[in-house]
């Protein structure tokens, strides 16, 4: 399975200079409000995807007197042992994997899968779409070899037609921004759709697991626009899209949802429900991950003691090691709830200005 041998943090945040040895389990982060610990995630989310689930930008990253963040850290993966690295600075980033320069960061997020929850998570259920396509792509990035080059094609088509349409071109020149988009867009769409029979199984095997007192559930997905063809979805919603200057109808407007026969609307759900439901996603998402490739990704909790009491906490604990994962958690004290991980564990106490020592 994928798991992060090690972690060296130079420049992030209240991190300075962190150093941390990892296990293949449990690694348990346990300290005050406002320490380090969500930043030690954060450099996790860093690696993985280039940004921070945390939002801005390297200014807002990279500590304050310094002109860059730098985060290294050895990954077993398919039973290699690989040598990452990440250099953001103000303007540009530059990527490594084991000495070597990679292009771009899509090739870097490769070598290092990671889920993670963090309190945004939560607008999986409550919130916008373009959370849950977020996690969509991920998906689907993961598991579909061409998947990404497939939806960059179709964002390059996208802000062409939406400029045409901000530039007031004629309906002749739209057509043949409307072929170009519709052939893009039905790349993506079939894709998407050859997998999704898998990922509606796995997303509702894991919500039936983690929520079964809230009876069946069902998922929904929305491919985004609702003539026969992409194509035709386009033509007919032309004036609406001239009128507001951008595109209404394409795969960048689909969506998912997943409902409970005893909560049949979003808004039934408890915050405590609603982030186990949002955790069951991700654990949907990585079953499909390790069918695919033959391990799970890194799984990684911000503040999992929150919300849950203790029966639950254990039953996410149970599920993501029966998954096999290498799991981070944060919190701001420990759980008894720790205590029904009979793997691998380590516990970590987070001290102001992002000190760490290992207690077990």
């Amino acid at each position: 399975m994928p798991w992060l041998q090690s972690l060296s943090v130079r420049g992030l945040r209240v991190l300075s200079a962190l150093e941390l040895d990892l296990g293949p389990g449990l690694n348990a982060f346990v300290g005050e409000n406002g320490v380090g610990k969500t930043s030690i995630l954060e450099a996790l989310s860093l690696l993985s995807r280039g940004r921070s689930f945390r939002g801005g930008n390297a200014d807002v990253w990279i500590q304050r007197g310094l002109d860059r963040l730098q985060i290294g850290a050895s990954i077993q993966l398919t039973g290699r042992l690989h040598r990452l690295g990440l250099e953001r600075r103000r303007q540009g980033c530059s990527a490594r994997v084991d000495g070597e320069a990679v292009n771009g960061l899509a090739a870097l997020a490769r070598w290092c899968p990671v889920l993670i929850f963090e309190p945004e998570t939560h607008e999986l259920i409550s919130g916008a779409s373009e959370h849950r396509r977020s996690l969509l792509h991920w998906l689907m990035f993961h598991v579909e070899p061409v998947f990404g080059e497939r939806w960059k094609d179709y964002q390059r088509a996208l802000q062409q037609r939406n400029a045409a349409l901000r530039g007031e071109c004629s309906d002749a020149e739209l057509d043949g921004w409307d072929d170009i988009l519709a052939r893009c867009g039905d790349g993506v769409s079939a894709l998407e759709s050859a997998w999704m029979p898998r990922i509606r199984a796995a997303w509702l095997s894991a919500a039936s697991e983690l929520l079964p007192h809230l009876g069946d559930c069902a998922f929904e997905f929305d491919r985004g626009w609702e003539a026969e063809e992409l194509r035709l979805a386009l033509r007919h919603q032309r004036g609406r899209d001239r009128a507001l200057g951008y595109t209404t109808q394409g795969p960048h407007r689909s969506d998912w949802m997943l409902s409970y026969a005893r909560a049949p609307r979003r808004e039934s759900l408890s915050r405590g429900q609603q982030k186990l439901a949002c955790i069951a996603c991700l654990v949907g998402a990585g079953a499909l991950y390790a069918d695919h490739h033959g391990e799970p990704p890194i799984f990684a909790i911000d503040d999992l003691f929150s919300e849950l009491d203790q029966s639950h906490q254990r039953r996410v604990l149970e599920c993501l090691q029966a998954a096999g994962v290498q799991l981070w958690v944060s919190g701001v004290e420990t759980s008894a709830a720790l205590a029904c991980w009979t793997g691998e564990r380590r516990m970590f106490h987070v001290e102001q200005g992002g000190r760490v020592t290992q207690l077990i």
